[in-house]
């Protein structure tokens, strides 16, 4: 085969619209690889713990890399938290991948604590915003967090944050992988100055050849030998980036700019919650606001501490306010003809496997990454919320009706 021949087409979450299949070659496949082992760092002997489904190349990707290395693969059929601890106790795992909801669920597990894990020494995470509270839950415990941030299109590698700099920079993804370009762009491709938010753009050998069968798609997305990725992120005086939200996920309130994950962060990093979303509504006086959807895990936890957390860490126009309903929230899904661009967070989606209309058929091993549907129906929501409990959460929403 030459190194232009198709290897796989591996079809994206459809964040944006329906699926798209990336065309992986031989060549664009084995950049990955390379790029992957020279930039994150790697001991010997390692021994990896895999336990996201293959069908992503954020996990694909890294099995091949410890082919190329020589380091032990541990596959898990499906994730469970309490295997995943017992499996690091027992084989004395040194590394992992794990999406944040699944770092989360680890430490979800009662008496945690009790396991060893004294041989693991990181765990590269990605494909959702990383709440800062995480990172340094982790580090605590002498596990080293390593974030990346990449593409379907990317084979996998754009950017990786080392875990020397994780603490000091905790809002970052890190710097570019090895072998990669990464910019920060405007519209028409020029690079923005330092510290102005814009479009990610990625080059390297490892970028997709093609979507396929999307001329269209292509035309857009692939621009003179550039990836464009639709993440918007600032990139600091140092080289790192910091991602802050899908470019369509923005919500325009009053003329402001409100990015989703920098409000999520904020509410996540409260002791008292576990899971949160933030999505854009219609609003008559400031076109859009944000609505949060908040998971909590202590039940005396009120909207006016939850208020006062977020005034001195958010700007004004970004924090929600009352009223605080709970999910029973029949009475203000009355508008079944407003459309929301909802961001369902990992943890609901990893619970439910019977809304196949709205998370495409996921089932809980699967259903770990930062998917984005269409919600067309007020109603749809209010009942998606309801459903998405199902005995396990307790979720309440909170709507901001002033500044």
């Amino acid at each position: 085969a030459e190194d232009d021949d198709m290897l796989y087409i591996m079809y994206t979450s459809g964040t944006t619209g329906l699926p798209k299949g990336v065309v992986h070659t031989h060549g664009t496949s084995l950049w990955g690889v390379i790029t992957i082992s020279a930039t994150a760092r790697y001991y010997d002997p390692e021994r990896y713990l895999a336990c996201l489904p293959m069908f992503h190349v954020g996990a694909l990707t890294p099995l091949a890399v410890n082919v190329y290395l020589g380091a032990t693969s541990f596959v898990m059929r499906t994730f469970n938290p309490v295997d995943a601890w017992k499996t690091i106790e027992r084989e004395k795992l040194t590394s992992g991948l794990m999406v944040p909801a699944m770092l989360n669920f680890m430490l979800q597990v009662p008496n945690y604590e009790d396991f060893d894990w004294s041989t693991m020494r990181w765990i590269m995470t990605g494909a959702a915003p990383v709440p800062v509270a995480l990172t340094q839950k982790f580090q605590s415990m002498g596990i080293d967090i390593q974030q990346v941030y990449g593409l379907t299109e990317t084979c996998g590698p754009a950017c990786l944050m080392d875990a020397t700099n994780a603490i000091r920079k905790p809002e970052s993804t890190g710097k570019s992988f090895f072998h990669t370009e990464v910019k920060i762009a405007a519209e028409d491709g020029t690079e923005l100055p330092i510290g102005e938010a814009g479009e990610v753009w990625v080059k390297g050998k490892h970028i997709m050849r093609e979507y396929w069968n999307r001329p269209e798609a292509n035309a857009e997305t692939l621009v003179d030998g550039w990836l464009r990725t639709g993440d918007v992120a600032v990139m600091d005086d140092e080289g790192f980036v910091a991602i802050q939200d899908r470019i369509k996920d923005m919500i325009i309130s009053g003329g402001e700019n409100v990015y989703p994950a920098e409000v999520e962060g904020v509410l996540m990093g409260h002791p008292g919650i576990t899971e949160a979303a933030v999505i854009g509504q219609a609003s008559d006086k400031w076109g859009e606001s944000p609505l949060a959807i908040v998971v909590k895990n202590d039940e005396s936890l009120s909207e006016s501490e939850i208020m006062t957390y977020c005034q001195d860490k958010l700007a004004r126009f970004k924090q929600p306010n009352g009223p605080f309903r709970p999910s029973t929230c029949g009475s203000r899904a009355s508008s079944p003809t407003s459309t929301l661009s909802i961001t369902i967070s990992p943890v609901i989606e990893a619970r439910k496997a019977s809304l196949p209309s709205i998370f495409g058929a996921l089932r809980p091993s699967m259903s770990f990454s930062r998917m984005k549907p269409r919600i067309t129906s007020s109603s749809v929501l209010a009942q998606t919320i309801k459903t998405s409990a199902s005995g396990l959460l307790l979720i309440h929403i909170f709507e901001p009706v002033k500044r």
